[in-house]
């Protein structure tokens, strides 16, 4: 996972894990309406104690569920081949391409499949990565959190902000002193696809790798 991903699902985490233990305090007079993800952490913590989860991993799921209540309860699916995934890389276009590798891997009830590839042109290198989280909510809900709203931030450093890319909902990250950037989309409401690069000039050249990603090779993402 990338680094947005991974500080995605340590918040996502560490927010309902902190309220874990806490005694239940009296209800307070009606103030101003509550966000979804302030809902679900308050259903999490108003848990019996013999209820509450007894770690972080636990506490995640029990909120992915509180979220998909809320996103129309889809169902895990198997995963994608990774194989085919393998195959919806792009290919090297004046870029040398690493071997793409690829996995699948089950943790209890959950299955995911991934594969990703290098890519170097120069000083330039990108790193993109297909994950197919196959409607897992509790490892989808990071980046749910993270796609949710609208969120924008620019400086003389770079910028951070939701974008959407060919109707996907996604994130971008630009460094212009470190001529580094991320893109992380949401394809399907299953795929995560996550653009890294450094050594790069414009930050154009994500969404470029993204347009070159042959989804049909994966087949149906519904």
């Amino acid at each position: 996972m990338s680094r947005l991903g991974i500080a995605a699902l340590a918040l996502c985490a560490a927010a309902v894990a902190g309220g874990c233990g806490k005694k239940s305090e009296e209800a307070s007079e009606p103030g101003p309406a509550k966000t979804e993800s302030q809902e679900s952490r308050e259903e999490a913590q108003a848990q019996p104690p013999s209820q509450q989860p007894a770690n972080p991993l636990q506490a995640l799921e029990q909120m992915s569920k509180a979220l998909s209540g809320r996103q129309g309860d889809q169902k895990a699916a198997p995963p994608i081949d990774y194989k085919k995934l393998k195959e919806a890389l792009p290919s090297g276009s004046g870029w040398y391409r690493s071997e793409p590798k690829g996995e699948m891997m089950t943790m209890g009830q959950w299955s995911y499949s991934i594969a990703e590839a290098e890519y170097d042109k120069g000083d330039a290198h990108i790193e993109c990565k297909l994950t197919d989280y196959a409607y897992v909510q509790a490892l989808m809900s990071p980046f749910m959190m993270m796609f949710a709203g609208n969120f924008s931030r620019e400086s003389d450093d770079g910028y951070e902000k939701s974008v959407m890319v060919g109707g996907n909902p996604g994130f971008e990250r630009w460094e212009k002193k470190e001529k580094s950037g991320e893109l992380t989309l949401m394809v399907g409401k299953r795929l995560i696809v996550q653009i890294e690069g450094h050594g790069i000039t414009d930050p154009a050249v994500l969404q470029e790798f993204v347009s070159r990603i042959d989804f049909g090779k994966i087949g149906p993402l519904s």
